[in-house]
């Protein structure tokens, strides 16, 4: 059995990459693609929001965690952003 993985699961993973390389930027540009393709996948606006953050921008950061939350209210790390960006 082949499983294949979606654009944006590919994307999420170059973009967690770039995070872990503290290129916030290029990492956040991979987030809001993804953001744009699926509005509906939390974990694209939570790393949007984590690559906001990082670069200390909290206010854009408070707008991706919140729209993470409303997707999956679930997330202890969605949560954990939260209190850092607001």
């Amino acid at each position: 059995m082949v499983i294949h993985r979606s654009d944006e699961e590919i994307l999420l993973d170059q973009a967690g990459q770039l995070l872990d390389e503290r290129r916030y930027l290029e990492a956040e540009q991979l987030y809001a693609q993804v953001c744009q393709q699926n509005p509906a996948y939390p974990d694209a606006w939570f790393g949007l929001a984590l690559a906001s953050v990082r670069q200390k921008r909290y206010q854009e950061g408070a707008q991706a965690i919140t729209r993470a939350l409303m997707l999956d209210r679930t997330q202890v790390r969605f949560y954990l952003l939260a209190a850092q960006a607001f």
